[in-house]
Protein backbone atom coordinates (compact mmCIF):
# COMPACT_ATOMS: atom_id res chain seq x y z
CA UNK A 1 0.00 0.00 0.00
CA UNK A 2 1.57 3.08 -0.98
CA UNK A 3 1.94 5.28 2.48
CA UNK A 4 0.41 9.18 1.17
CA UNK A 5 -2.68 10.11 1.01
CA UNK A 6 -5.02 12.78 1.91
CA UNK A 7 -7.75 13.66 -0.22
CA UNK A 8 -10.26 11.37 -2.03
CA UNK A 9 -8.13 10.93 -5.19
CA UNK A 10 -5.25 11.15 -4.10
CA UNK A 11 -6.29 8.45 -0.95
CA UNK A 12 -7.82 6.49 -3.54
CA UNK A 13 -4.29 6.54 -5.87
CA UNK A 14 -2.36 5.59 -2.73
CA UNK A 15 -4.26 1.96 -2.15
CA UNK A 16 -2.41 -0.70 -2.76
CA UNK A 17 -0.31 -1.63 -5.89
CA UNK A 18 -2.73 -3.16 -8.51
CA UNK A 19 -1.05 -5.78 -10.37
CA UNK A 20 -3.87 -6.77 -12.81
CA UNK A 21 -7.40 -5.45 -13.31
CA UNK A 22 -9.56 -8.27 -11.42
CA UNK A 23 -12.86 -6.34 -11.49
CA UNK A 24 -15.18 -5.95 -14.34
CA UNK A 25 -18.35 -4.29 -14.95
CA UNK A 26 -21.35 -6.37 -14.81
CA UNK A 27 -24.42 -6.12 -17.54
CA UNK A 28 -26.62 -3.06 -16.79
CA UNK A 29 -25.04 -1.60 -14.03
CA UNK A 30 -23.46 2.10 -15.27
CA UNK A 31 -25.04 4.27 -13.43
CA UNK A 32 -25.75 8.00 -14.19
CA UNK A 33 -22.58 9.28 -12.53
CA UNK A 34 -20.28 7.25 -14.72
CA UNK A 35 -20.58 9.34 -17.92
CA UNK A 36 -19.98 12.50 -16.50
CA UNK A 37 -16.89 11.04 -14.31
CA UNK A 38 -15.26 9.34 -17.41
CA UNK A 39 -15.63 12.06 -19.86
CA UNK A 40 -14.92 14.95 -17.33
CA UNK A 41 -18.12 16.98 -17.52
CA UNK A 42 -18.53 16.93 -14.31
CA UNK A 43 -20.29 20.95 -13.89
CA UNK A 44 -23.15 18.99 -16.34
CA UNK A 45 -22.48 15.74 -13.88
CA UNK A 46 -23.82 17.63 -10.97
CA UNK A 47 -27.03 19.34 -12.52
CA UNK A 48 -27.94 16.12 -14.23
CA UNK A 49 -27.62 13.88 -10.85
CA UNK A 50 -29.33 16.97 -9.55
CA UNK A 51 -32.14 17.02 -11.71
CA UNK A 52 -32.19 13.19 -11.33
CA UNK A 53 -32.79 13.35 -7.42
CA UNK A 54 -35.49 15.69 -8.14
CA UNK A 55 -37.50 13.64 -10.00
CA UNK A 56 -36.84 10.88 -7.72
CA UNK A 57 -35.82 11.24 -4.09
CA UNK A 58 -35.46 7.87 -3.00
CA UNK A 59 -32.96 7.25 -5.83
CA UNK A 60 -30.05 6.61 -3.65
CA UNK A 61 -27.48 5.61 -6.63
CA UNK A 62 -27.80 9.25 -8.04
CA UNK A 63 -27.59 10.71 -4.46
CA UNK A 64 -24.35 8.87 -4.24
CA UNK A 65 -23.19 9.66 -7.60
CA UNK A 66 -23.68 12.96 -6.97
CA UNK A 67 -21.44 13.22 -3.97
CA UNK A 68 -19.05 11.06 -5.98
CA UNK A 69 -19.41 13.74 -8.92
CA UNK A 70 -19.02 16.75 -6.44
CA UNK A 71 -15.80 15.66 -4.25
CA UNK A 72 -13.95 14.90 -7.59
CA UNK A 73 -15.26 18.40 -8.92
CA UNK A 74 -13.83 19.93 -5.88
CA UNK A 75 -10.40 18.51 -6.26
CA UNK A 76 -10.69 19.56 -9.55
CA UNK A 77 -10.91 23.06 -8.82
CA UNK A 78 -8.31 22.81 -6.17
CA UNK A 79 -5.58 21.62 -8.75
CA UNK A 80 -7.03 24.25 -11.26
CA UNK A 81 -6.05 26.86 -8.54
CA UNK A 82 -3.17 25.18 -7.95
CA UNK A 83 -2.10 25.84 -11.65
CA UNK A 84 -3.79 29.34 -12.10
CA UNK A 85 -1.09 30.67 -9.14
CA UNK A 86 1.89 28.53 -10.57
CA UNK A 87 1.99 26.11 -7.94
CA UNK A 88 5.66 24.50 -8.03
CA UNK A 89 5.40 20.62 -8.04
CA UNK A 90 9.11 20.35 -8.65
CA UNK A 91 9.24 21.77 -4.79
CA UNK A 92 6.26 21.46 -3.06
CA UNK A 93 4.56 18.72 -4.47
CA UNK A 94 7.01 16.14 -4.03
CA UNK A 95 6.16 13.41 -1.82
CA UNK A 96 2.68 15.77 -0.98
CA UNK A 97 -0.55 13.61 -0.57
CA UNK A 98 -2.51 16.29 -1.77
CA UNK A 99 -0.27 17.85 -4.20
CA UNK A 100 1.47 15.41 -5.68
CA UNK A 101 -0.77 15.30 -8.55
CA UNK A 102 0.06 16.23 -12.19
CA UNK A 103 -0.44 19.94 -11.78
CA UNK A 104 0.90 21.11 -15.18
CA UNK A 105 3.16 24.11 -14.92
CA UNK A 106 2.24 27.55 -15.61
CA UNK A 107 4.55 30.34 -17.07
CA UNK A 108 1.84 32.34 -17.03
CA UNK A 109 0.66 32.16 -12.91
CA UNK A 110 -1.67 34.99 -11.61
CA UNK A 111 -0.64 36.63 -8.22
CA UNK A 112 -1.38 35.41 -5.37
CA UNK A 113 -1.54 36.35 -1.63
CA UNK A 114 -2.57 35.12 2.04
CA UNK A 115 -6.01 36.95 1.54
CA UNK A 116 -6.67 35.34 -1.40
CA UNK A 117 -4.98 31.97 0.08
CA UNK A 118 -7.49 31.77 2.58
CA UNK A 119 -10.65 32.05 0.10
CA UNK A 120 -10.04 29.50 -2.01
CA UNK A 121 -9.14 27.42 1.51
CA UNK A 122 -12.36 28.42 2.56
CA UNK A 123 -14.26 27.09 -0.54
CA UNK A 124 -12.69 23.68 -0.03
CA UNK A 125 -14.00 23.20 3.31
CA UNK A 126 -17.41 24.15 2.27
CA UNK A 127 -17.42 22.22 -0.92
CA UNK A 128 -16.60 19.56 1.95
CA UNK A 129 -19.44 20.31 3.73
CA UNK A 130 -21.60 20.10 0.52
CA UNK A 131 -20.90 16.54 -0.58
CA UNK A 132 -21.05 15.36 3.25
CA UNK A 133 -24.43 16.66 3.27
CA UNK A 134 -25.50 14.86 -0.28
CA UNK A 135 -24.23 11.74 1.09
CA UNK A 136 -25.60 11.83 4.32
CA UNK A 137 -29.27 11.78 2.50
CA UNK A 138 -28.59 8.14 1.42
CA UNK A 139 -30.40 5.68 3.42
CA UNK A 140 -30.75 2.65 1.29
CA UNK A 141 -28.17 -0.28 2.35
CA UNK A 142 -28.50 -1.91 -0.82
CA UNK A 143 -26.71 0.95 -2.42
CA UNK A 144 -24.34 0.45 -5.34
CA UNK A 145 -22.37 2.83 -7.44
CA UNK A 146 -20.10 0.51 -9.69
CA UNK A 147 -17.52 2.87 -11.68
CA UNK A 148 -14.75 2.71 -13.99
CA UNK A 149 -12.29 4.15 -11.15
CA UNK A 150 -8.97 4.70 -13.85
CA UNK A 151 -11.11 6.33 -16.54
CA UNK A 152 -12.05 9.38 -14.23
CA UNK A 153 -10.65 12.17 -16.29
CA UNK A 154 -9.67 15.70 -14.36
CA UNK A 155 -9.06 18.69 -16.02
CA UNK A 156 -6.38 19.83 -14.02
CA UNK A 157 -5.29 23.03 -15.81
CA UNK A 158 -8.66 24.51 -16.66
CA UNK A 159 -8.73 24.06 -20.39
CA UNK A 160 -11.40 22.04 -21.58
CA UNK A 161 -9.58 19.65 -22.80
CA UNK A 162 -8.26 16.35 -21.26
CA UNK A 163 -4.35 15.26 -21.45
CA UNK A 164 -3.51 11.73 -21.25
CA UNK A 165 -2.03 12.43 -17.60
CA UNK A 166 -5.20 13.64 -16.97
CA UNK A 167 -6.96 10.33 -16.90
CA UNK A 168 -6.69 8.60 -13.12
CA UNK A 169 -5.25 5.82 -14.15
CA UNK A 170 -2.12 7.45 -15.98
CA UNK A 171 -2.03 9.89 -12.40
CA UNK A 172 -2.28 6.25 -10.05
CA UNK A 173 0.47 4.84 -12.72
CA UNK A 174 3.02 7.55 -11.52
CA UNK A 175 2.44 6.20 -8.02
CA UNK A 176 2.66 2.59 -8.74
CA UNK A 177 4.59 2.22 -11.73
CA UNK A 178 3.65 -1.09 -12.76
CA UNK A 179 -0.10 -0.77 -11.43
CA UNK A 180 -2.63 -0.11 -14.39
CA UNK A 181 -0.14 0.55 -16.37
CA UNK A 182 -2.38 1.03 -19.82
CA UNK A 183 -6.10 2.13 -20.43
CA UNK A 184 -7.16 -1.04 -21.56
CA UNK A 185 -6.81 -2.07 -18.11
CA UNK A 186 -8.15 0.62 -16.72
CA UNK A 187 -11.01 0.11 -18.80
CA UNK A 188 -11.47 -3.62 -17.36
CA UNK A 189 -11.30 -2.51 -13.58
CA UNK A 190 -14.37 -1.68 -11.72
CA UNK A 191 -14.96 -0.65 -7.96
CA UNK A 192 -18.38 -1.25 -6.97
CA UNK A 193 -18.95 1.22 -4.20
CA UNK A 194 -21.43 0.16 -1.24
CA UNK A 195 -23.29 1.45 1.77
CA UNK A 196 -20.54 1.12 3.85
CA UNK A 197 -18.45 3.18 1.18
CA UNK A 198 -20.70 5.80 1.71
CA UNK A 199 -19.55 6.40 5.59
CA UNK A 200 -15.73 5.82 4.10
CA UNK A 201 -15.89 8.40 1.65
CA UNK A 202 -18.43 10.82 4.80
CA UNK A 203 -15.56 10.17 7.13
CA UNK A 204 -12.80 11.77 4.91
CA UNK A 205 -14.65 14.89 3.91
CA UNK A 206 -14.73 15.43 8.45
CA UNK A 207 -11.00 14.72 8.41
CA UNK A 208 -10.34 16.73 5.54
CA UNK A 209 -12.38 19.21 7.09
CA UNK A 210 -10.61 19.28 9.82
CA UNK A 211 -7.37 19.68 7.99
CA UNK A 212 -8.61 23.27 6.70
CA UNK A 213 -10.41 24.29 9.91
CA UNK A 214 -6.95 24.00 11.78
CA UNK A 215 -4.81 25.95 8.89
CA UNK A 216 -7.93 28.26 9.05
CA UNK A 217 -7.93 29.04 12.85
CA UNK A 218 -4.73 30.93 12.38
CA UNK A 219 -3.51 33.65 10.77
CA UNK A 220 -0.79 32.74 8.27
CA UNK A 221 -0.79 35.38 6.06
CA UNK A 222 2.69 36.95 7.17
CA UNK A 223 4.66 33.83 6.89
CA UNK A 224 3.01 32.81 3.48
CA UNK A 225 3.70 36.37 1.91
CA UNK A 226 7.56 36.37 3.04
CA UNK A 227 8.16 32.65 1.71
CA UNK A 228 5.13 31.56 -0.46
CA UNK A 229 7.43 32.68 -3.40
CA UNK A 230 9.33 29.38 -3.39
CA UNK A 231 6.16 27.61 -3.40
CA UNK A 232 3.94 29.13 -6.35
CA UNK A 233 4.85 31.20 -8.77
CA UNK A 234 2.48 33.71 -8.98
CA UNK A 235 4.03 35.04 -5.70
CA UNK A 236 6.57 37.83 -5.88
CA UNK A 237 9.86 37.28 -2.87
CA UNK A 238 9.20 39.73 -0.69
CA UNK A 239 12.82 40.79 -0.37
CA UNK A 240 15.15 41.61 -3.45
CA UNK A 241 18.36 38.69 -2.68
CA UNK A 242 15.58 35.93 -1.63
CA UNK A 243 15.71 34.05 -5.50
CA UNK A 244 13.54 31.59 -7.15
CA UNK A 245 15.46 28.33 -7.10
CA UNK A 246 15.13 25.06 -8.82
CA UNK A 247 14.20 21.69 -7.13
CA UNK A 248 18.20 21.08 -7.60
CA UNK A 249 19.42 24.38 -5.91
CA UNK A 250 20.79 23.63 -2.24
CA UNK A 251 23.07 26.32 -1.12
CA UNK A 252 23.29 28.90 2.00
CA UNK A 253 20.40 31.18 0.92
CA UNK A 254 18.36 28.09 0.93
CA UNK A 255 19.43 27.05 4.37
CA UNK A 256 18.83 30.33 5.45
CA UNK A 257 15.39 30.68 4.42
CA UNK A 258 14.51 27.41 5.91
CA UNK A 259 15.76 28.30 8.92
CA UNK A 260 13.95 32.24 9.04
CA UNK A 261 11.03 29.69 8.04
CA UNK A 262 11.14 27.90 10.98
CA UNK A 263 11.11 30.98 13.21
CA UNK A 264 8.53 33.36 11.43
CA UNK A 265 5.57 30.06 12.55
CA UNK A 266 4.51 32.23 15.26
CA UNK A 267 0.63 32.55 13.91
CA UNK A 268 -1.78 34.51 15.98
CA UNK A 269 -4.76 32.50 16.27
CA UNK A 270 -7.74 34.32 13.31
CA UNK A 271 -10.46 32.44 14.33
CA UNK A 272 -10.21 30.37 17.27
CA UNK A 273 -13.82 28.75 16.82
CA UNK A 274 -12.80 26.75 13.84
CA UNK A 275 -10.47 24.69 16.36
CA UNK A 276 -13.52 23.56 18.22
CA UNK A 277 -15.29 22.47 14.57
CA UNK A 278 -11.76 20.65 13.68
CA UNK A 279 -12.45 18.75 16.83
CA UNK A 280 -16.15 18.14 15.91
CA UNK A 281 -14.95 16.86 12.18
CA UNK A 282 -12.24 14.51 14.04
CA UNK A 283 -15.02 13.35 16.29
CA UNK A 284 -17.09 12.65 13.20
CA UNK A 285 -14.37 10.95 11.29
CA UNK A 286 -14.01 8.36 14.13
CA UNK A 287 -18.10 7.41 14.26
CA UNK A 288 -18.17 7.26 10.49
CA UNK A 289 -15.52 4.89 10.73
CA UNK A 290 -17.23 2.51 12.79
CA UNK A 291 -20.47 2.97 11.34
CA UNK A 292 -18.70 2.06 7.67
CA UNK A 293 -16.97 -1.03 9.33
CA UNK A 294 -20.31 -1.74 10.64
CA UNK A 295 -21.69 -1.95 7.55
CA UNK A 296 -18.82 -3.91 5.81
CA UNK A 297 -18.48 -6.09 8.71
CA UNK A 298 -22.25 -7.28 7.71
CA UNK A 299 -21.63 -7.78 4.06
CA UNK A 300 -22.38 -11.76 2.82
CA UNK A 301 -21.40 -10.69 -0.66
CA UNK A 302 -18.51 -10.54 -2.75
CA UNK A 303 -18.91 -7.71 -5.17
CA UNK A 304 -15.93 -5.61 -6.48
CA UNK A 305 -15.13 -4.52 -2.75
CA UNK A 306 -13.43 -0.94 -2.06
CA UNK A 307 -12.90 -2.00 1.31
CA UNK A 308 -13.61 -6.04 1.99
CA UNK A 309 -14.13 -7.63 5.49
CA UNK A 310 -12.15 -10.87 5.97
CA UNK A 311 -14.52 -13.01 4.41
CA UNK A 312 -14.31 -10.96 1.16
CA UNK A 313 -11.93 -10.04 -1.14
CA UNK A 314 -10.33 -6.75 -1.95
CA UNK A 315 -10.59 -5.16 -5.91
CA UNK A 316 -6.66 -4.65 -4.92
CA UNK A 317 -4.91 -7.64 -5.42
CA UNK A 318 -3.03 -8.87 -2.24
CA UNK A 319 -4.42 -6.67 -0.21
CA UNK A 320 -6.13 -9.03 2.29
CA UNK A 321 -8.08 -7.98 5.53
CA UNK A 322 -7.34 -10.01 8.42
CA UNK A 323 -9.78 -10.73 11.90
CA UNK A 324 -6.48 -9.07 13.69
CA UNK A 325 -6.39 -6.24 11.23
CA UNK A 326 -10.22 -5.15 11.94
CA UNK A 327 -9.82 -5.38 15.60
CA UNK A 328 -6.60 -3.30 15.34
CA UNK A 329 -8.70 -0.94 13.79
CA UNK A 330 -11.30 -0.56 16.37
CA UNK A 331 -8.57 -0.57 19.30
CA UNK A 332 -7.37 2.34 16.84
CA UNK A 333 -10.56 4.20 17.24
CA UNK A 334 -10.86 3.59 21.16
CA UNK A 335 -7.98 5.08 21.66
CA UNK A 336 -7.87 7.83 19.24
CA UNK A 337 -10.91 9.03 20.77
CA UNK A 338 -9.96 8.40 24.18
CA UNK A 339 -7.30 10.87 23.38
CA UNK A 340 -9.78 13.49 21.64
CA UNK A 341 -11.85 13.38 24.57
CA UNK A 342 -9.00 14.25 27.02
CA UNK A 343 -9.30 11.02 29.02
CA UNK A 344 -5.44 10.25 27.84
CA UNK A 345 -2.64 12.10 27.12
CA UNK A 346 -0.17 12.34 24.36
CA UNK A 347 3.34 11.65 26.01
CA UNK A 348 5.39 15.16 26.50
CA UNK A 349 9.12 14.60 25.36
CA UNK A 350 10.56 16.73 27.95
CA UNK A 351 10.74 15.66 31.61
CA UNK A 352 11.23 13.05 33.33
CA UNK A 353 7.53 12.30 34.89
CA UNK A 354 6.13 9.37 32.99
CA UNK A 355 2.22 10.37 33.84
CA UNK A 356 2.59 14.41 32.29
CA UNK A 357 1.08 14.40 29.09
CA UNK A 358 0.00 16.84 26.58
CA UNK A 359 -4.23 17.04 26.49
CA UNK A 360 -4.59 17.40 22.96
CA UNK A 361 -8.57 18.09 23.59
CA UNK A 362 -7.70 21.79 25.16
CA UNK A 363 -5.40 22.41 22.25
CA UNK A 364 -8.55 22.66 19.94
CA UNK A 365 -11.36 24.12 22.90
CA UNK A 366 -8.91 25.87 24.64
CA UNK A 367 -6.50 27.30 22.01
CA UNK A 368 -3.25 29.60 22.04
CA UNK A 369 -1.18 31.07 19.12
CA UNK A 370 1.11 28.42 17.60
CA UNK A 371 4.85 29.46 17.96
CA UNK A 372 6.47 26.45 16.91
CA UNK A 373 9.45 26.87 18.16
CA UNK A 374 8.51 27.23 22.15
CA UNK A 375 6.04 24.17 20.82
CA UNK A 376 9.43 22.28 20.47
CA UNK A 377 11.15 23.67 23.04
CA UNK A 378 8.54 23.17 25.68
CA UNK A 379 6.73 26.76 26.87
CA UNK A 380 4.00 26.64 24.41
CA UNK A 381 2.95 23.44 25.79
CA UNK A 382 2.66 24.18 29.65
CA UNK A 383 -1.07 25.19 29.09
CA UNK A 384 -1.79 22.10 27.89
CA UNK A 385 0.09 19.78 30.02
CA UNK A 386 -1.42 17.74 33.15
CA UNK A 387 -0.97 14.29 35.04
CA UNK A 388 -2.72 11.89 34.10
CA UNK A 389 -2.89 8.57 31.96
CA UNK A 390 -0.88 8.88 28.53
CA UNK A 391 -1.27 6.63 25.68
CA UNK A 392 1.20 3.96 25.34
CA UNK A 393 3.64 3.36 22.79
CA UNK A 394 3.30 -0.26 23.42
CA UNK A 395 -0.32 0.62 21.83
CA UNK A 396 1.03 1.84 18.48
CA UNK A 397 3.58 -0.44 18.49
CA UNK A 398 0.93 -3.48 18.70
CA UNK A 399 -0.96 -1.50 16.03
CA UNK A 400 1.95 -1.50 13.57
CA UNK A 401 3.17 -5.23 14.02
CA UNK A 402 -0.44 -6.10 13.68
CA UNK A 403 -0.15 -4.08 10.19
CA UNK A 404 3.11 -5.60 9.18
CA UNK A 405 4.91 -2.26 9.44
CA UNK A 406 2.23 0.12 7.73
CA UNK A 407 -0.34 1.23 9.97
CA UNK A 408 -0.17 5.00 8.50
CA UNK A 409 -0.92 3.30 5.04
CA UNK A 410 -3.71 0.75 6.30
CA UNK A 411 -5.36 4.08 8.34
CA UNK A 412 -5.31 5.78 4.89
CA UNK A 413 -7.29 3.22 3.26
CA UNK A 414 -9.67 2.08 6.12
CA UNK A 415 -10.65 5.53 7.24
Amino acid sequence: MARKSCVFLALLVGIPSIDAPTARAAEGRTPLAESFLTTGKLSEGESALAAALKANLKDDQARFGLGVVQFVHAVERRMQDFHRHGFRTDIAGRGNPITNLPVPLNAMAQPLDASKARVLLQSWVEELKTVEATLTGITDPEVKLPLHFGLIKLDFDGNGRFAEDETLWKIYSQFNPTAMSNAAAAADFVIAFDRGDVDWLRGYCHLLSALGEIVLAYDFGPVLDEFGFSIFSGMKPKFAYQELKDASSFDLGTILDAIALVHAIRLPLADANRLKSALAHLESTSALSRSSWKVILAETDDDQEWIPNSRQHSVVPNAQVTPEMIQGWFSFLDEFETILKGKKLLPFWRGKDPMMGVNLRKIFTEPKPLDLIRWVQGPSVEAFLERGEVTSSQIWGRLNQIFHGNFVGFAIWFN
